[in-house]
């Protein structure tokens, strides 16, 4: 009777050594995510808004990009479009071969990207526009962290024509 006793206390010492084995494993892995949630890149869309005319210019909108993670935004792209239309509706997501304007962005720092409306809208949006309905800017900036991970920032942004002011959309603006 003692022998089979100590071969029980033996077998729940075992099973217990590997639970305590087990949750240190997903205390580590959980412990590691948190850093590398701390750590990697966060890109978000800080303003949209229009360029000043200037003679012989087309009329352009800067998009700002800031990276306000730890680290730097790599193998970075974004895709865009320019829409009018009386209501919003969520673009679809854009083909992976569709990225393009590369943007290198580091750790704390700012970008850019420059589109030019008048190469965006066909002459009938811009009637449109001019009819009183509402450009939309909209787009996904993609991004790898350092630790290789795929990242994505989706944006939409309309323009007021009485306050020449882009604001932000009440749906699909994300990051990840």
């Amino acid at each position: 009777m003692a022998d089979g006793g100590g071969k029980a206390m033996s077998v729940i010492a075992l099973v217990l050594s590997v639970i305590a084995i087990a949750v240190s494993g997903w205390q580590a892995w959980e412990a590691r995510q948190a850093r590398q949630e701390q750590a990697r890149a966060w890109v978000n869309v800080t303003e949209v808004a229009p360029l000043p005319k200037m003679q012989g210019r087309k009329s352009m909108v800067r998009v700002k990009f800031a990276n306000e993670g730890h680290s730097p935004a790599q193998d970075t792209a974004v895709v865009y479009q320019v829409e009018v239309a009386n209501d919003f509706s969520p673009p679809e997501e854009p083909p992976e071969d569709s990225y393009k304007h590369p943007v290198v962005i580091a750790a704390g720092a700012h970008s850019h990207l420059d589109i030019s409306l008048a190469d965006e809208l066909t002459p009938i949006q811009v009637d449109q526009w001019k009819g009183g309905q509402t450009l939309y800017l909209t787009g996904v900036f993609r991004y790898s962290d350092v630790y290789k991970q795929r990242h994505f920032t989706r944006f939409c942004f309309n323009y007021d024509k009485e306050t020449t002011v882009f604001s932000s959309c009440p749906s699909y603006n994300s990051a990840d």
